[in-house]
């Protein structure tokens, strides 16, 4: 089995996608990823997206997908490519499906050539749609704004016509209660298409999907644009007969009459007018107050300016005596190392010297000791006496 889910763009496709995704439905492996208004991300399957975005390119439609253009015939380049794209879908063991808005654009295509595709179609309310359309800041809007509605009316109306085409094929929810409650859309899918999948997530964020909280603009658009309001209508209407009843329908509009909101956006111009002269004179001081700021810590920087410089001079000359002292340091590193050389050299001299007095000594006692010996021999006594006696016969004489 297969799943396409789409609606127009900004109706909660990717919230519902991710929880359909945490359910078990393989919704592809290559995803468009986060991007302006879908920080968690689009959840769209890049295979259709870049095969939608082709076929449009090809038939002079912007990208995006916002047209009033109906379905065109798809050239056999594109057939080719679809085909082998289903071809490599349908070998997953898993139900399987895609998301992408632009896939209502292509809605009898895709049913004709994926007999096993059923539809989920997300739908929210024309003024939560614009608005954030507007907030998410699209370039093609900026010029035409009401351009938007008609595009949210188009999508939609192809959206039912199918709907009504083929019933038995077709889901109709509102984008809230389903992405609010995945229990309610999960077991819906199950009665409708047989589709049965796990527990999802709860992923809803009401950040990510906002509710406007203003009636005025609700009230635009149905005084401008009333066929928006209908088709709003007849969804809910779809989605009430469905299997789940009125549980997966939305809110009817908050509409206040004309005469209540005519002149609403008159007047909050001219309050926002008056807040912007009042905010501009307020940056205007501030503004004149910075520029004297500016002129002080400009005189501020000429001081610390002179302060650097005299600390650069201050910072050369201990560089210069530090150069110094290292060529100092050096030098009586080099004489204490000769000192050292030399008092090692001194006590080995002090040794030897001591060792050679010691030998002296020692053959100076070996020579007393052999002197008192001999003075105490015969031998020589009879030298002594015969020393007198010559002396007395050189006398004598």
């Amino acid at each position: 089995m297969a799943l396409c889910i789409t609606g127009m763009g900004r109706s909660g496709t990717s919230l519902v996608s991710s929880m359909l995704q945490s359910a078990g439905l393989d919704i592809g492996q290559r995803l468009l990823g986060a991007g302006t208004g879908n920080i968690k991300g689009h959840f769209e399957d890049l295979d259709f997206y870049e095969f939608h975005v082709a076929v449009l390119e090809s038939q002079e439609i912007h990208p995006s997908g916002f047209t009033l253009q109906a379905e065109s015939a798809i050239r056999e380049p594109h057939l080719l490519h679809a085909r082998e794209l289903v071809r490599a879908r349908r070998q997953g063991a898993r139900p399987w499906g895609w998301k992408d808005p632009r896939s209502t654009l292509f809605l009898d295509f895709w049913q004709q050539s994926l007999p096993e595709a059923n539809f989920l179609f997300l739908f929210r309310p024309p003024w939560d749609v614009v608005d954030s359309l507007f907030r998410r800041g699209d370039q093609v809007f900026r010029a035409n704004p009401c351009f938007a509605v008609r595009v949210w009316i188009h999508y939609n109306r192809l959206l039912l016509a199918f709907h009504d085409r083929f019933p038995a094929r077709c889901l109709c929810a509102h984008s809230y209660p389903a992405a609010q409650t995945p229990a309610l859309l999960r077991e819906a899918l199950a009665q409708q298409f047989g589709l049965r999948l796990g527990a999802a997530a709860e992923l809803y964020d009401e950040a990510l999907l906002r509710r406007s909280d203003s009636s005025r603009w609700a009230s635009l658009v149905r005084h401008h644009f009333p066929e928006a309001v209908e088709v709003y209508d007849e969804l809910n209407e779809r989605a009430r007969q469905g299997p789940q009843g009125a549980a997966l329908a939305g809110p009817a509009g908050q509409f206040l009459p004309v005469e209540d909101w005519a002149c609403q956006d008159w007047l909050d111009r001219r309050v926002l007018e008056a807040q912007h002269r009042s905010r501009l004179e307020q940056l205007e001081k501030e503004l004149t107050q910075t520029q004297a700021d500016l002129v002080a810590a400009r005189a501020h920087e000429g001081q610390l300016h002179d302060q650097l410089r005299q600390t650069e001079a201050a910072l050369e000359r201990a560089e210069v005596n530090l150069s110094e002292t290292r060529t100092e340091r050096a030098q009586i590193q080099a004489r204490l190392v000769h000192a050292q050389a030399t008092l090692s050299q001194t006590q080995a001299d002090l040794s030897q010297a001591r060792d050679d007095l010691a030998r002296a000594e020692a053959r100076s006692c070996a020579s007393r000791e052999l002197l008192a010996r001999m003075e105490s021999s015969k031998f020589w006594k009879l030298r002594k006496a015969w020393f007198r006696v010559r002396a007395v016969v050189r006398w004598a004489e």
